[in-house]
């Protein structure tokens, strides 16, 4: 160390010895290694380098960072039945168009990141009481259903729910992912709303409409 700063950094990190008179311990001496510019911190005129390789890590790391963006989504009847009401799917769909996930593995296990959630709104505006005939299945409901033939219960009550979300898995650099979603709609033709997708690395695609 003494000779590299002899040599490259013009001796200016080391303070040679010399005596001194401290208030409470007397004579003394001071020196040393400077810390603050030799261990702790590049010396002065070393730092510039330094500073300008790690500013263009961080600039070509920001080709790297996750960064959401939509697909599209799609709108299909699947089922309908004889009382009247029809099953739909909701397929919404993003791409992630950066190079590393939407969440590392180790961030999700210190629980610095949630989970990726994709979010539809429904438009309840000109329905009567604001409350439209629909309810939200499960896939594994709707598969029953298609596998033994039978429709819908007459009997079910529509079920208000303006905003339902679904958590999905963190999309891998350059991937796809897509939300499913299952709704039965009620003597009624049609129903519109908006999705939204968050990420907390991700980033936020707010309100497409569907």
């Amino acid at each position: 160390m003494l000779r590299w700063d002899d040599e490259e950094n013009d001796s200016l990190g080391f303070f040679k010895w010399k005596p001194a008179k401290h208030p409470v311990y007397g004579d003394i001496e001071i020196g040393d290694f400077d810390p603050k510019f030799f261990s702790q911190n590049p010396p002065a005129k070393h730092l510039e380098p330094w500073i300008r390789n790690e500013a263009m890590f961080n600039f070509e790391m920001l080709k790297y960072l996750p960064e959401l963006s939509w697909e599209n989504i799609e709108v299909k009847k699947i089922k309908s039945y004889k009382a009247d009401s029809s099953d739909y799917q909701i397929n919404v769909s993003f791409r992630n168009t950066g190079k590393l996930p939407t969440a590392l593995k180790q961030a999700h296990l210190v629980k610095i990141v949630t989970d990726d959630r994709v979010v539809l709104d429904f438009d309840t505006t000109g329905t009567a009481s604001g409350k439209p005939g629909y309810k939200i299945i499960q896939e594994k409901k709707l598969s029953k259903g298609k596998e033994t033939g039978t429709g819908s219960d007459e009997n079910e009550r529509p079920v208000q729910q303006r905003t339902i979300s679904k958590n999905v898995p963190y999309t891998q650099g350059g991937s796809l992912t897509t939300a499913v979603f299952n709704i039965r709609l009620y003597k009624i033709s049609e129903l519109s709303g908006k999705a939204s997708v968050f990420s907390t690395r991700g980033g936020v695609l707010k309100n497409k409409e569907f």
